[in-house]
């Protein structure tokens, strides 16, 4: 077989590493879409958005091993391009780029944009996360919900986050640019974001609606959930993708609330025993929620954003069968 012809049939999985995010933590933590057999000999072109390291790297027909990186040399290695931090001013009203240079999200949207149609097959976001977005550099907010301005308002330049706004107005997923970006997914590419989304009125309103009949659905739930960077994400690709339920965060060291919990790198963990990147402390009451709504929940209960659960939650619940009791009945007009 022509080499230059297999590696243009390997298909693409893409880690992004966001700041103060350990090292070993993707190499650990990585699985691929549990619906789909894994042919443990199968080879990708694992390209790593390395951003504490300020690199791109690409190991072509990289074999997967979870627990340890890549034995051999990146196949190319890139330098990212950096911007100056935006740090707030003390009192909130704007921000400015006086901090350091790091790298930009615009250097992954960038490069998927390149990319051959439906070559890449898997996304993961190995970063913190709060207020419905990643982040990669921790210190660095726009800030909060609602933001600070209206998401159609273009990204600052020196902004260096995957932001909501990306998705709208002339920002670089919306527009034009999205079917640039979408296009090279593969129609059942698999897309995790592993950080918080913590946001404490979020999760009370997820508690409150937890305890309201199951056709009773607060549209200010299923509006937040619409407005996350995972859900957006989502119906920009047309694929699920596992993000953390809102108002909840996650934990890769929970053996500090579980000791004994062991680290076997199988996926799906057994999540009594082992010891893996998951959401902390989220009730079965909670979980349910969502399942109502039409959610899938993985075995580390991250939940699976997709725009066809949120339109068909946003229905109104079907009304009860009538109760007919005798032959007479179903010969009346109906209302």
């Amino acid at each position: 077989m022509d080499v230059g012809a297999e590696a243009m049939r390997r298909e693409k999985v893409v880690f992004v590493r966001g700041g103060q995010i350990g090292e070993d933590r993707p190499w650990r933590m990585f699985h691929f879409d549990p619906r789909r057999e894994q042919d443990p000999s199968r080879q990708y072109d694992l390209v790593y958005f390395d951003m504490p390291a300020g690199k791109r790297k690409t190991w072509e027909g990289w074999q997967p091993a979870r627990g340890w990186p890549p034995r051999r040399r990146p196949t190319h290695e890139v330098e990212l391009r950096r911007v100056h931090l935006l740090d707030a001013r003390p009192d909130g009203s704007a921000f400015e780029a006086t901090g350091p240079e790091k790298p930009t999200i615009l250097n992954l949207y960038d490069w998927v944009k390149a990319q051959e149609p439906s070559s890449i097959g898997a996304l993961h976001f190995f970063t913190h996360g709060d207020y419905s977005e990643p982040i990669i550099w921790e210190h660095c907010y726009e800030g909060g919900k609602p933001p600070l301005r209206p998401l159609a308002e273009p990204r600052h330049p020196n902004d260096t986050e995957p932001r909501r706004r990306d998705f709208f107005g002339t920002n670089p997923l919306a527009g034009t640019e999205g079917p640039r970006f979408w296009s090279a997914f593969a129609s059942d590419a698999f897309v995790k974001m592993w950080g918080c989304d913590a946001a404490k009125e979020n999760r009370r309103m997820v508690l409150k609606q937890a305890k309201e009949p199951t056709q009773t659905r607060s549209e200010d739930i299923l509006d937040s959930i619409e407005e996350t960077y995972a859900m957006l994400l989502a119906r920009l690709l047309g694929v699920t993708v596992w993000a953390p339920p809102i108002g909840w965060g996650t934990r890769v060291d929970p053996q500090l609330r579980h000791p004994g919990l062991k680290y076997r790198g199988v996926w799906p963990p057994d999540w009594r025993t082992e010891l893996w990147w998951r959401v902390e402390q989220f009730p079965d009451e909670a979980q349910k929620v969502f399942r109502d709504f039409g959610a899938k929940i993985d075995s580390t209960r991250y939940v699976g954003y997709h725009p066809a659960w949120l339109a068909s939650a946003r229905r109104p619940p079907a009304p009860p069968p009538l109760k007919v009791t005798s032959p007479q009945e179903l010969q009346l007009e109906q209302p």
